[in-house]
């Protein structure tokens, strides 16, 4: 490189120290003119001091003066290149939530307004003239039939009516079935005793005999005069199963049958229960058909039958009552035996209730009797 380019860039680069060292010294310490002194190989070896003139080179400053005007704005360069994404910071953390300003205090309720005066009842309005009758509705529909009331209670018996003219003999109706032997009827009363007959001679008169124990006192019998029997039975075996009256199974003490006297048999007692002029009842004889021919309830069954007084068909109070077991067909309460009667007062009801106490008994058809004393005994 020629001599005078490698002084050039020397003083070159110690203009540009000096420039540097100058920015540097405080205003306070600067003269008007800085003077340096420069070596040809660049080194600054003084300010504002003497030089060497052969060895030194002097390089004199002002020091700057007022700023000039604003210059004209410069023509805009081109956009360099896009520079390489730096790295992502990372995420700062999140700043503390800042104090809830106070809450401001509540203003004053305002005055309530003063209550207004009550204006006067205005007059009352003329009546308006009377509207024409309408016409009248149609018929309505006939309402649902209401339910059926309770049966009354049974009404006491009536008096017996007058006897009614005698009507003119009916055609004879045709001959009915064969009805079922009865039961034997009791006892008929001892006959008119025979002439007395014509005394015979005396035997001769044998030796006194020892005198016998007294006998026991029999119980007393019942006037012959006002005792009459009662009968009954659930009708035989065609009139009672077409009635559904015969004893079955089911007809427990809960479901009982009764009969009454002359009146056939029911599930309702009150439907034929006959009133009484009053007496005792005793005696009672039952008999059991299967369905034409005697028979029994069927094995390890029973039919039980109690007399009734009105309601009350106990007969533990005391009672006349008698049990079919099999394989017996009949059974008897006998007075002479048991001493079982029963008492009813005048108006009192006589039943006798049926039902099945043990088994699942078969279909039977029953007769029974009754003595019954009229009256006080």
């Amino acid at each position: 490189m020629p001599q005078s380019f490698k002084n050039a860039w020397r003083w070159l680069v110690g203009a540009s120290a000096a420039a540097m060292l100058i920015a540097s010294i405080t205003p306070a310490a600067n003269a008007d003119v800085i003077t340096l002194c420069v070596k040809p190989s660049g080194q600054i070896v003084g300010i504002n001091v003497p030089c060497k003139t052969n060895k030194q080179i002097q390089l004199t400053w002002n020091i700057p003066g007022p700023a000039g005007d604003q210059g004209m704005q410069g023509v805009t360069g081109p956009t360099g290149a896009a520079g390489e994404a730096g790295l992502t910071g990372t995420t700062g953390g999140i700043g503390p939530v800042g104090p809830t300003g106070p809450t401001g205090a509540m203003g004053l309720t305002g005055l309530g307004g003063s209550q207004g005066l009550e204006g006067p009842v205005g007059p009352t309005g003329a009546s308006g003239a009377q509207g024409k009758t309408g016409p009248t509705g149609s018929q309505g529909d006939v309402g649902a039939a209401g339910p059926t009331g309770p049966t009354g209670a049974m009404g006491l018996t009536g008096p017996v009516g007058a006897q009614g003219a005698v009507g003119n003999v009916g055609p004879s109706g045709s001959l009915g079935p064969v009805g079922f032997t009865g039961p034997g009827g009791v006892q008929g009363p001892v006959g008119i005793a025979g002439p007395t007959g014509n005394t015979g001679p005396s035997g001769p008169t044998g030796p006194t005999g020892s005198q016998g124990l007294a006998g026991i006192p029999g119980i007393n019998g019942k006037s012959g005069d006002n005792v009459s029997t009662l009968t009954g039975g659930t009708l035989g075996d065609v009139i009672g199963a077409d009635a559904a009256i015969q004893l079955t199974g089911s007809t427990t003490s809960a479901a009982p049958l009764y009969m009454a006297p002359g009146n056939g048999a029911d599930f309702v007692q009150g439907t034929l229960q006959v009133p009484t002029p009053g007496g005792i009842a005793s005696n009672l004889q039952v008999q059991l058909w299967a369905p034409k021919f005697p028979g029994g309830p069927g094995t390890g069954n029973a039919y039980t039958f109690v007399v009734c007084v009105n309601s009350t068909c106990d007969p533990t109070t005391p009672g006349v009552s008698c049990t079919v077991t099999d394989p017996a067909s009949t059974c008897t309460d006998d007075f002479a035996t048991t001493g079982d009667e029963v008492t009813f007062n005048p108006g009192d009801a006589i039943s006798i209730v049926a039902f099945n106490s043990a088994g699942d008994s078969s279909v039977v058809n029953v007769t029974w009797s009754l003595d019954y004393a009229l009256g006080p005994l």
